[in-house]
């Protein structure tokens, strides 16, 4: 949801929750820390035995620095789905969400401080020490097309899905306003992603690829990742039943110069990821303590059955 609003409820299962924690470039003083979680949950058709909307939110909380800034985000989401032929699906969301952005000056050491010699907090900077705010309202909107292939028989089961995903956040540029005499326009943040994930026929391997790109103004940032999938247990050829545990391990690269090895493991309802932000790039100088750890934690009420994706 937090990258594109169609995708709320677009899986096949009864609800889903996820919490998540990063700590990033702690070594370089406070760094960021970053708390998620979220919800959805699909709108079952019974008379037709498919999915026809999605309902779900999320939290998400971003502290950096010694300025404290803070970015906290309450979103609500929805997305109705089309199922255009056997295979193939089409779905729309839109996103709406209040977020408000504010930051502390108390802790900051000013050029004016330095006394010659040596920083002196005893000297009076003359700034303000209040805490800048800013609020808003903000939308977003998205479309998802996707593609799955589900084949059983009695001694065989394979699995396919593809998924392409366009969205727009911050739709109406709302104004960002900490204090009366400054004023700037949120720009666009345009995201388009490619998920490929197949579980090879007669085979406990799988592969999991994923790629994303986002561009915000100026700024732009993309992605790709690639983890190899290992069903632990075999499954049931007569009922396609989908909770055996599953192994993921492999690799997510960011342009931005970091390299970031994934472990993710899937059981019963659960599915736990660990992912760690190493710096790679040779172009750049970087100094020591940038990278990052995160964990995600997810449980699933999923259907049994793969004849149960429609």
């Amino acid at each position: 949801m937090y990258f594109n609003p169609a995708s709320t409820g677009f899986f096949n299962g009864f609800y889903k929750g996820t919490i998540l924690h990063r700590q990033q470039w702690t070594g370089i003083g406070k760094g960021f820390v970053t708390t998620f979680a979220s919800f959805d949950a699909p709108i079952y058709d019974v008379r037709k035995k498919r999915n026809k909307a999605g309902l779900g939110g999320f939290f998400y909380m971003d502290k950096a620095g010694d300025s404290k800034f803070k970015t906290t985000q309450v979103s609500a989401s929805a997305s109705g789905m089309v199922q255009l032929s056997k295979k193939h699906f089409l779905s729309g969301g839109i996103q709406l969400s209040y977020v408000q952005k504010s930051f502390d000056l108390s802790d900051i050491q000013w050029v004016n401080q330095y006394n010659g010699k040596r920083f002196d907090a005893n000297i009076n900077p003359n700034e303000s020490f209040s805490m800048p705010m800013t609020n808003f309202l903000d939308v977003g909107i998205g479309g998802r097309y996707e593609f799955q292939s589900a084949e059983i028989t009695y001694d065989t089961k394979s699995f396919q899905k593809f998924s392409l995903d366009f969205a727009l956040f911050h739709a109406t540029e709302p104004m960002l306003q900490y204090v009366p005499s400054t004023e700037e326009a949120m720009k666009n943040r345009w995201v388009v992603s490619a998920h490929y994930l197949n579980d090879f026929e007669n085979n406990s391997l799988g592969i999991n690829v994923y790629a994303l790109y986002m561009k915000q103004s100026v700024f732009e940032q993309w992605m790709g990742m690639f983890l190899l999938r290992m069903r632990m247990k075999s499954e049931s050829h007569i009922t396609g039943l989908l909770n055996s545990p599953v192994l993921s391990a492999g690799l997510i690269f960011r342009n931005t110069g970091f390299l970031i090895p994934n472990v993710r493991f899937k059981f019963s309802h659960f599915e736990i990821g660990l992912c760690y932000d190493a710096f790679v790039s040779v172009y750049h100088l970087m100094p020591k303590g940038m990278n990052a750890f995160e964990i995600q934690i997810t449980y699933s009420k999923l259907r049994n059955s793969l004849r149960n994706i429609k």
